[in-house]
């Protein structure tokens, strides 16, 4: 579990030490440096020496190195970025980036990262069929392919009755989420995966391109979650992507089910339904409260604020007093209906 984070000098952030908690949410208003938080988490870990994607990973991590005047703080000028997750850190200088590749970089093996620009269907090699999700969630077909019939974990299952594999809670969760009858297939055909959803009631195929993007994002973040166990660790940016209010709600049940069974959950967020429903949750004793940290920024200069959510379902301190939530975010809307009158 990820419990504090400390980042300097790196892209929009100066200097943030942050208090992770098992359901972590990072939000505020664009370009406001929120997801540099989880890029800098995500530029941090790394694999193991013997891992397959340990030559991916390290190619991908000297390439964002030689921009590295685009990704440090030019506020104050500063050639060191340093990020620290729980009791490692790394220390990245200008001068010496190949002493920091192989010998300083965090590893976190149960850790899985999903970025906001995420396509479900992709081309892959046969020596990249063994990836589990690849950097950036982009071999999930494949995974889904050798997997759909794998049992997931116990507290998934609703009943004994019910089958205990991927394949089978994918479509619950889909049906659940969206409010749609999909079951998803994967057909592999020689080294391209192409991921197809067969709607049931017209017996027809959809390559995802040709579908609701929303399903298409919903389903990779089913897959990825379906396949946790306690004690792994889940960054999402943005799950709310091109997803209903509705759908949003139902999504959170899912990211809740999973912190109450032990995995941690880490998103960046511009949804106030999301948020919402969060406090509903909270409210209605489905999330302890103590699990839950919001982290606002509101501009690229600004430090992060950290905002509880009480056991009433209120926005709180940390000693659980009851608290506004930072003006123009969420109560934008509310403003502007108030000028009607």
């Amino acid at each position: 579990m990820i419990k504090k984070v400390h980042i300097q000098n790196f892209k929009s952030i100066n200097d943030e030490k942050l208090d992770f908690k098992p359901f972590t949410l990072l939000t505020g208003t664009n370009s406001s440096g929120k997801s540099s938080v989880l890029q800098a988490i995500n530029l941090f870990i790394q694999p193991p020496n013997n891992s397959p994607k340990k030559s991916m990973y390290i190619k991908d991590f000297t390439d964002h190195l030689r921009r590295f005047d685009e990704i440090r703080n030019k506020q104050n000028n500063n050639n060191t970025i340093y990020i620290q997750l729980n009791e490692s850190s790394i220390e990245i200088k200008k001068d010496k980036i190949k002493e920091n590749i192989n010998s300083n970089l965090y590893f976190e093996e149960n850790f899985y990262y999903l970025c906001a620009n995420r396509t479900l269907v992709s081309d892959i090699t046969k020596e990249e069929l063994d990836i589990k999700f690849g950097i950036n969630g982009e071999f999930i077909t494949s995974y889904f392919n050798s997997h759909s019939y794998n049992p997931i974990s116990d507290f998934f299952i609703e009943s004994k009755e019910e089958s205990e594999i991927l394949a089978y809670y994918l479509d619950v969760w889909i049906q659940r989420i969206l409010d749609i009858k999909f079951s998803f297939n994967v057909t592999k055909n020689i080294d391209t995966i192409i991921a197809r959803y067969i709607q049931k009631n017209l017996n027809a195929e959809f390559i995802p391109s040709n579908v609701a993007t929303g399903l298409n994002f919903v389903t990779k973040i089913l897959i990825v979650g379906l396949s946790l166990k306690k004690g792994d660790i889940f960054v999402v940016e943005n799950p709310e992507i091109h997803l209903h209010p509705k759908a949003i709600s139902n999504l959170v049940d899912f990211f809740a089910l999973l912190v109450s069974n032990g995995v941690q959950v880490i998103l960046e967020t511009h949804s106030n339904y999301l948020i919402s429903k969060l406090r509903i949750l909270v409210y209605k004793e489905k999330l302890k409260h103590d699990d839950l940290i919001i982290y606002y920024k509101d501009q690229s200069y600004d430090n992060f604020e950290n905002i509880f959510v009480n056991s009433s379902g209120f926005f709180s301190n940390e000693d659980g007093k009851k608290i506004a939530f930072p003006t123009g975010f969420l109560d934008n809307g509310l403003a502007e209906l108030m000028e009607i009158r």
